[in-house]
């Protein structure tokens, strides 16, 4: 049997019994749930379980949809994926075994055809969940009222083989725009990027002369590149070569930066000034090689190169180079930057990867990991408790990493970041709508002057209320038909309340205090709740917008914007 059908299954397997609970408490149901887990989190890199949980949806009465998400707006872009799941046991209850080789359902390509027609047309009616039309409602809103149109991903996910022709044919005849895209993805592809970053030997050939200095036992190369250089390379080695943020291509078509470069490539006149209008690549690589005595034209071999930025550059020279092969580029250069390092220079690298990014979504988060404040923070939480030889809380600060056992989740960086922006420095709607920024320009005010005590309080606050968004929308869905976007503006009120009502600054909440503070929390977090879904409300028509009468686009429009959180600030804390 295939080796990679084999591991994915253990994988599913596995995760369905760790995540039992929140995937629906069914065994049965839980292994198709778990697959659909796992592709998301591998295609979509979010930082925490929690995360691409929140992502999953229960299937019955949501077209087939099994998964959502809406990434974060970029440049006047954004992109949604949705993933439909089709996992055959590898085990049949006759006997048999399963070997791969089942297509994904044309009738299932069919529906997602339709889903694709429906939902992001804001004209047309349907029928979903709470959950879900909450989720859709969003992304409707943010195509009405700011005229952003997303990039569209369907991605079909089976443990076999691609659509058939049938399949394949539903797709063409649909005639979509280029923003939307459908894609397999199935047991190889979970195995090639769990895999992770993978460095590769390889050479470019450098156009005219070219720049290089040693210093502090490091190399700077700089030169210029022909563009089908880049094309070749990523023939041969695919989006390996990128950093994880290639998971987050924005693509040609909605993306302006994108679109931008695209445009200028394909124009034989544009292109040869591409060189002056593109930041360039990055690589960066353990070993460079090159004739020295060549004045120039040198063909330049790497050992472990990694391009650390200019992905989306890499990525639109690839898809436009394909998809016009007999385009005229022989005069289109790009720059290229390549340093020279030990493997040994993580740090270097990382402030390398801040230091030239300016077109690509970034991983920061990966960037800060490691910084002092997190590894101060990480030795100091799981000080605050412990429970039958097990701590209370673990902070998690590296994605991927395996935290030690504890008696609740352990706590992301991603999770903890937007919990203390949105609960102690009350910027809720940036800690929602501006995840991008929370570890660039958003990081010294979220984690400055913070301690384990404070971290630990504004996270099982905003969990709190998150576990009620997600668990409990049906009982506020009339009255309160603004919670599924309200969590971190609810987060904000119970964390302050609690402070005021102890009698005590943020400063003052120290790991001294924490057991008080956690145990006041505790006993009152319903009456807090409560409370701040009324003065939510109270604010929200203060503002104009009453729930009975506002459509959930309006709801989710006011939520993207400061006033309501000022409204409230102003009124109630």
């Amino acid at each position: 049997m295939n080796i990679n059908l084999l591991y994915l299954d253990q994988m599913v397997n596995k995760t369905a019994e760790s995540h039992l609970a929140e995937l629906g408490g069914q065994a049965d149901r839980a292994v198709s749930k778990a697959f659909v887990f796992l592709a998301a989190k591998t295609l979509l890199d979010l930082d925490s379980d929690e995360e691409v949980l929140d992502c999953i949806y229960d299937g019955r009465g949501d077209f087939g949809i099994d998964a959502l998400y809406i990434s974060d707006i970029v440049d006047e872009s954004f992109h949604v994926k949705i993933f439909q799941g089709k996992y055959t046991r590898l085990e049949k209850s006759n006997g048999a075994s399963y070997e791969g080789g089942s297509h994904f359902p044309a009738n299932d390509v069919q529906k997602m055809v339709s889903v694709v027609r429906t939902i992001f047309d804001p004209n047309q009616t349907y029928q979903a969940s709470p959950q879900l039309k909450a989720r859709i409602e969003e992304i409707r809103s943010i195509m009405v009222n700011e005229g952003i149109i997303p990039s569209i991903e369907i991605v079909l996910c089976n443990n076999g083989l691609p659509v058939n022709r049938e399949g394949q044919d539903y797709i063409d005849n649909a005639h979509f725009p280029d923003y939307v895209n459908f894609r397999h993805f199935n047991h190889d592809d979970f195995v090639a990027l769990s895999k992770g970053k993978k460095k590769v030997d390889e050479h470019l050939k450098f156009a005219g002369y070219r720049i290089v200095e040693d210093f502090n036992r490091k190399r700077f190369f700089l030169g210029k590149v022909p563009v089908s250089e880049f094309h070749r390379i990523f023939e041969s080695h695919g989006d390996v070569l990128l950093e994880r943020n290639i998971r987050k291509f924005l693509g040609t078509k909605s993306n302006k930066v994108n679109s931008s470069i695209a445009e200028t490539l394909r124009s034989p006149e544009k292109n040869k000034d591409f060189f002056f209008m593109n930041n360039g690549v990055t690589i960066v690589t353990s070993k460079i090689t090159y004739n020295n005595l060549q004045e120039k034209d040198v063909r330049v071999d790497m050992k472990g190169m990694h391009i650390i930025n200019g992905g989306q550059t890499c990525k639109t020279i690839h898809t436009v180079l394909s998809e016009n092969p007999g385009l005229d580029v022989n005069q289109c250069f790009v720059l290229v930057r390549i340093y020279e390092l030990d493997d040994d220079n993580d740090d270097i690298i990382s402030k390398i990867t801040v230091a030239t990014n300016s077109q690509s979504v970034v991983d920061l988060s990966d960037l800060k990991s490691n910084d002092e404040i997190q590894r101060t923070l990480a030795h100091s939480v799981p000080l605050l408790g412990e429970k039958d030889g097990k701590p209370l809380y673990v902070y998690q600060t590296k994605r991927g990493e395996k935290a030690p056992a504890s008696v609740y989740t352990p706590i992301s960086l991603g999770v903890a970041a937007e919990a203390v922006l949105s609960v102690w420095r009350a910027k809720p709607n940036n800690a929602r709508f501006h995840k991008n920024k929370l570890f660039g320009q958003l990081y010294d005010e979220i984690f400055g002057d913070l301690n384990a005590a404070q971290l630990v309080l504004a996270v099982s606050i905003w969990r709190y209320v998150e576990n009620k968004r997600k668990h409990e929308s049906e009982n506020y869905i009339g009255e309160y038909l603004f919670l599924p976007y309200a969590s971190n503006v609810l987060a904000m009120q119970i964390g302050h309340e609690l402070l005021r009502e102890k009698g005590l600054t943020l400063a003052q909440v120290t790991p001294q205090k924490f057991p008080a503070m956690i145990e006041a929390f505790e006993t009152n977090k319903e009456t807090l709740y409560n409370q701040a879904l009324t003065n939510t409300k109270h604010a929200m028509e203060q503002l104009g917008i009453r729930c009975e009468e506002a459509s959930l686009q309006r709801i989710a429009a006011t939520f993207r914007r400061a006033d309501l959180t000022v409204a409230i600030r102003q009124r109630f804390m």
